[in-house]
C-alpha cells in the first residue's frame, strides 16, 4: 500500500501476518468486507529475505537482530503520544543520515533502510487526528458481508 502523508512523506506498507489459521481467515474476511484492503499483500514481509533485511537494519542501527524483537524506533508502538513522536523523530533523524533501498527478491519490492516496524495497526493516541481518513479507508461492503 502506497501513501503520501499530508506532510509530504511517502510511505509504503508491507505487512507481515501471523501464522495461525484464525489470523489468516481474519485477513480474508477483512479483504472481503473492506474493499480498500484488497490492495494489501498480507504476506509481503513473511519471507527469509525480509528476515535478512531486518538483520541489516539492526546491524546498521544496533539492537536485537531477532525478527520482531524490539526494533529501532520501537517507541512508535507505545500508547503514549510523546513516545510515538519521539520514535518518529528518531526515525527521521536516522533516515536523513542512512538511507538505502534493499531489494526483497521474495516479494519483488524494495524496502527502505531504515524502516519502521509496527507491532500493531493503530495507535490510540493518534486516532483522533486520523479518524476521518481511517473511517473512509475502512468503508464496509455490506453486500459481501451481510
Amino acid at each position: 500500500y502506497n501513501s503520501t502523508n499530508k506532510l509530504g512523506y511517502s510511505a509504503r506498507v508491507a505487512l507481515r501476518h501471523q501464522q495461525h489459521n484464525k489470523w489468516v481467515r481474519g485477513a480474508q474476511d477483512l479483504q472481503r468486507c473492506f474493499p480498500n484492503t484488497n490492495q494489501f499483500d498480507f504476506s509481503e514481509a513473511n519471507n527469509n529475505e525480509f528476515a535478512d533485511i531486518w538483520k541489516m537494519q539492526h546491524q546498521l542501527l544496533g539492537g536485537d537482530e531477532r525478527v520482531e524483537a524490539n526494533s529501532p524506533f520501537h517507541e512508535i508502538n507505545s500508547i503514549d503520544e510523546k513516545e510515538i513522536v519521539s520514535g518518529l523523530q528518531s526515525f527521521v533523524s536516522e533516515a536523513s543520515k542512512h538511507h538505502a533501498m534493499v531489494y526483497n527478491a521474495a516479494s519483488k519490492r524494495n524496502v527502505s533502510l531504515p524502516f519502521l516496524f509496527s507491532a500493531q495497526f493503530q495507535n490510540l493516541p493518534l486516532e483522533d487526528r486520523f479518524h476521518e481518513e481511517i473511517r473512509q479507508f475502512f468503508r464496509f461492503n455490506e453486500s459481501s458481508c451481510c
